[in-house]
């Protein structure tokens, strides 16, 4: 372990992740490379005042950084370990680190509800651990010394597993990795005979001696693996990815968050390099490059329709497109391993005769709890994209009775496209995006809404309800336009308190074919408690609606 690399927000979080990191570095004679990227706030921005354009603020934001950056590699309790300090005023500077560097291990400090949160399990978060070609370690607070003496692995049968066994990079000390838990949930078709012989064959190939497998039985993986660690006192969680293609099993949609937000003790994340996905090499956010949609459907007469939409965009995206249904367990239905309803197939059928073939369209079944079924399939399928229709066409009775598309988006992973019921394909010509000025704004996340628009072929109209902006809001809005240069576009200030009458009064006499809105992150109190406003446009609007992250 010659390199480890540790981003930090200069937040007390990341000291605790960078004193673990200096620790290991002491044991294993590393150097630490310590990189800094603060995501970048246009609403931030505007409140510098004055005529400081955009790139002087991020000039003195960047000075500033790189003293206090500088001032903690200084620690005199670190004096004895090389540490690097890095800078950068984009996520690319982080990436181009983390590949070009090449770090052995990636140590990240998060307490689960904010912070480096909205890094790790927003739409960066998973670009982090998926472009990471090496073990990444999740530190929840301050510890005095960190050297696992009981780590608990959970594996899952995974044949690229058991072939690209990842090395367990702790072994100082002679405390090795030799014990392992297989969660089996009520659906879980696997009998504890074969994962036995399964782990006894790894176990022979990889030279494991002295080991313990536990099957331990429980509603849901996660439960399974903390309930375990928390009775046998591991002091360490080890999971394994696939890296690029996601946390398959274990690390999918809230799996994630359950994990990682609720283990008290550090997780380590280990990649099974298949030789399949190689890291990413750019931050992703940048670049908007839509290869895959997911379209999740419950073969409804609105759905069919929605099929074709999502054939045709596509079509015009030159985007493979997987078909994903989910069997709800408590209406029955197919275990996962049966194979594909003869219903998905015709679907599939249909579409390939509709696209003549210039569309790769592939079906998944799953059975289970339809939202982790599907957040289990896009990520699995990388999806760039997910689609999904509203199933009723009365705006209320979706509110009250729950409609799982707008449920979704308080927390979803990648850029969400709502559509109406009885959307019919055509090509977006007009897009309107609707910004609320009094929350904070991501320029990154801006930038994956212009590249969207120009993918499009699109012009853009940007509307900022306020009825009368301060001197800070029309400070944001004209950085908002500095971020849109080269992109046709218009932009207008509209009166009123509700962003969803405010944009159905706008759409009357400005029609558009497509709204785009940004919406936050909510924790699952704050998503049970309220409607958030994306939520609340799409299921009113006439017109799709994009969810960017």
């Amino acid at each position: 372990m010659k390199t480890i690399l540790v981003p930090t927000d200069l937040s007390k979080l990341a000291n605790n992740a960078l004193a673990v990191a200096v620790d290991l570095a002491r044991t294993y004679d590393s150097e630490i490379l310590l990189v800094h990227f603060q995501p970048f706030s246009v609403a931030r921005a505007s409140t510098v005042g004055g005529s400081m354009s955009m790139l002087s603020y991020l000039d003195e934001q960047e000075d500033a950084d790189k003293v206090e950056l500088q001032q903690i590699a200084d620690n005199p309790t670190y004096h004895d370990v090389h540490i690097t300090p890095i800078t950068s005023r984009d996520a690319v500077g982080l990436y181009e680190t983390m590949t070009d560097r090449g770090a052995d291990l990636i140590v990240l400090g998060t307490h689960g509800t904010s912070g480096w949160d909205e890094l790790l399990f927003g739409s960066n978060a998973e670009h982090i651990v998926r472009a990471a070609h090496c073990p990444v370690l999740i530190i929840k607070e301050g510890m005095a010394h960190f050297a696992p003496k009981n780590p608990v692995a959970a594996i899952e049968i995974d044949n690229a597993l058991k072939e690209n066994w990842p090395a367990y990079p702790f072994t100082a000390g002679g405390h090795s990795l030799k014990q392992f838990i297989y969660v089996s949930t009520p659906s879980d078709n696997i009998a504890s005979e074969g994962v036995h012989a399964w782990m006894r064959e790894l176990a022979q190939e990889k030279s494991i001696g002295d080991y313990e497998l536990h099957i331990q039985y429980a509603r849901n993986v996660e439960n399974g693996i903390l309930n375990y660690a928390h009775e046998r006192q591991a002091d360490l969680i080890v999971l394994y990815t696939h890296g690029h293609t996601g946390l398959r099993h274990f690390l999918q949609g809230s799996m994630a968050e359950d994990i990682l937000n609720h283990a008290p003790l550090p997780v380590l994340i280990l990649r099974i390099d298949d030789g399949i996905d190689q890291p990413a090499t750019g931050f992703q956010v940048t670049k908007t490059a839509l290869k895959t949609f997911v379209l999740a459907t419950d073969f409804t007469d609105s759905n069919a329709q929605v099929a074709d939409y999502a054939l045709a965009l596509a079509d015009q995206f030159n985007a493979r497109l997987v078909i994903v249904h989910a069997y709800d367990e408590r209406i029955g239905g197919p275990t996962e391993s049966n194979a594909i309803p003869a219903s998905l197939k015709r679907v599939r059928k249909r579409l390939m005769q509709t696209s003549k073939g210039s569309v790769d369209v592939s079906v998944v079944a799953k059975y289970g709890e339809p939202r982790s079924c599907i957040e289990a399939v896009v990520a699995v399928e990388q999806a760039d994209l997910l689609i999904m229709a509203l199933a009723d066409d009365r705006p209320y009775t979706a509110r009250f009775m729950g409609s799982l598309p707008t449920e979704m988006i308080p927390q979803t992973a990648v850029p969400m496209l709502i559509l109406p019921p009885g959307t019919q394909y055509k090509p977006v010509e007009t897009v309107v995006l609707a910004l609320d000025l009094s929350e904070p704004i991501d320029a990154a996340t801006l930038g994956k809404a212009k590249e969207f628009v120009m993918q499009l072929g699109a012009s853009l109209a940007i509307i900022f309800m306020n009825d009368e902006p301060d001197s800070q809001q029309k400070e944001t809005a004209q950085r908002i336009q500095e971020l849109f240069a080269g992109l046709p576009h218009t932009f207008r200030f509209l009166p009123g308190n509700d962003l969803g009458i405010t944009l159905d009064d706008y759409l009357v006499t400005h029609p558009a074919d497509l709204i785009m809105m940004l919406p936050r992150h909510q924790n699952r109190l704050a998503i049970w408690l309220m409607e958030s406003v994306t939520q609340e446009v799409a299921r009113q609007a006439v017109v799709p609606v994009l969810a960017l992250v």
